[in-house]
């Protein structure tokens, strides 16, 4: 529709086997707008999908497994350089919600942040992202001190959990400076694992999930 309301047109319709019952909002860049549903998918627990306002293309990007996400509910997407930031509500490690990441082509997701709903993180987080101060800020309806949820941050430049040794990547090569951290009483945001402020040995199952995969 145009800004008076009028011209009103139907794009594309959701279901079918495929996506369904998107949520949030789009994000449009050139051209193209990217979303999510909370339903859909090869799981029905919800997608990320790319639409091509020229073409009247449909894509899904990714669908949500659980492990790494599930359910965004009015959950957008914010974009930096060309990788999408978003999280879901519901699914990760916990079943409290992620911040996951993907490339605009679909490559590359990857799980940020596993909520743990304790009462030195949050759980179910709504909403968008917003970036400030080259850090990401959101809001988690649950979790915390008090179990009512709180406002939270992540760095974009300390993003990739697990990646202890800093070269990108999560392998065997992190073990040795991961189990060092531990010993020595050290905090490393990419080894606090389950996300509880401290890097201990309660993050080593956690730690051990990342190397060997879902």
């Amino acid at each position: 529709t145009d800004l008076d309301g009028n011209d009103y047109e139907i794009h594309h319709e959701f279901g079918a086997g495929g996506s369904g019952n998107p949520r949030g909002s789009l994000l449009a860049i050139s051209g193209e707008l990217y979303g999510m549903t909370a339903f859909g998918g090869a799981n029905s627990i919800g997608t990320i999908f790319k639409y091509d306002s020229s073409t009247q293309g449909f894509e899904e990007l990714h669908e949500f497994s659980g492990l790494d996400g599930e359910r965004p509910e009015n959950n957008g997407l914010i974009l930096v350089d060309d990788t999408l930031y978003g999280m879901t509500t519901y699914g990760g490690q916990f079943n409290q919600g992620t911040i996951f990441s993907i490339r605009t082509n679909g490559t590359e997701f990857a799980v940020l942040h596993d909520f743990s709903g304790t009462a030195v993180d949050g759980a179910n987080p709504r909403g968008s992202l917003t970036l400030f101060d080259n850090r990401m800020y959101g809001i988690s309806w649950g979790g915390g001190e008090f179990g009512e949820g709180g406002i939270f941050s992540v760095s974009l430049d300390d993003f990739l959990l697990g990646d202890v040794n800093g070269d990108g990547l999560v392998n065997l090569l992190d073990v040795q400076p991961f189990v060092d951290l531990i010993f020595n009483g050290a905090f490393l945001e990419e080894a606090d694992i389950n996300g509880d402020g401290v890097v201990n040995l309660l993050d080593v199952a956690s730690f051990v999930e990342l190397l060997i995969g879902p």
